[in-house]
């Protein structure tokens, strides 16, 4: 048994350290949607995309244009929850995020603290991923100070995987 719960206290560690103290900034400074102004979303191509689980779905716009507001409604938004979790079945259901903006720190912008932050996510949501992480990664080591990402695990995950929620 000692063993096992220091096996769960080194992954604890790894877990905490792809924590950045510059990542809940962001998401904080993001404004909320208005009352019911962003509803429409859910009679979208994107809503036909939540329910059919086929591939990237793309947001994009000029700066300023409410893209990040937009991801985070659809983020905390109830419906989004429950059309992903039919999605998912019997899979856990992890949505996992990262707004990125090119004004902030290096972290915020990057694709390391993108990486940081959805594994963190995923992990601290689901913590019977990081067996499948450690046996795809090798750069689960417990000696390192560095944060541990893994570019590689994201080709081993298709987009019909509940681990992909919001975009893989």
């Amino acid at each position: 048994m000692l063993s096992k719960e220091s096996g769960l206290s080194r992954e604890c560690v790894g877990v905490k350290s792809l924590y950045f103290h510059s990542r809940p900034m962001r998401h904080a400074n993001i404004p909320e949607a208005y009352t019911n102004t962003l509803q429409w979303i859910y009679d979208s191509a994107l809503a036909h995309w939540l329910r059919e689980k086929d591939g990237m779905f793309w947001v994009s716009g000029k700066p300023g244009s409410g893209k990040s507001t937009l991801m985070k409604f659809m983020a905390h938004h109830h419906t989004t929850r429950s059309r992903l979790q039919a999605w998912a079945d019997s899979q856990p259901l992890v949505i996992a995020s990262h707004y990125i903006w090119s004004a902030g720190t290096s972290m915020q912008k990057s694709q390391q603290g993108l990486l940081q932050s959805l594994h963190f996510d995923i992990f601290r949501s689901c913590p019977e991923c990081i067996p499948v992480y450690k046996a795809l990664s090798s750069t689960w080591d417990q000696s390192s100070p560095e944060p541990l990402i893994a570019p590689a695990l994201f080709p081993f995950l298709s987009p019909s995987d509940p681990l992909c929620a919001l975009g893989c």
